[in-house]
């Protein structure tokens, strides 16, 4: 593909929806997990507690 074979600015913006995602992680200190009362042990197996 060259640039000639580019599809013009004008015609992708109307051909196409940006879409831009951002992921966060975040390390919460409670005493719970957040969607059941399951304790937090640091250190622990992960999907054990």
């Amino acid at each position: 593909m060259t640039v000639l074979d580019a599809v013009p600015y004008a015609e992708a913006l109307a051909e196409f929806e940006p879409v831009i995602g951002l992921e966060t992680h975040v390390e919460l200190g409670t005493a719970s997990k957040m969607f059941c009362g399951c304790a937090t042990e640091f250190g622990a197996e992960p999907n054990t507690q």
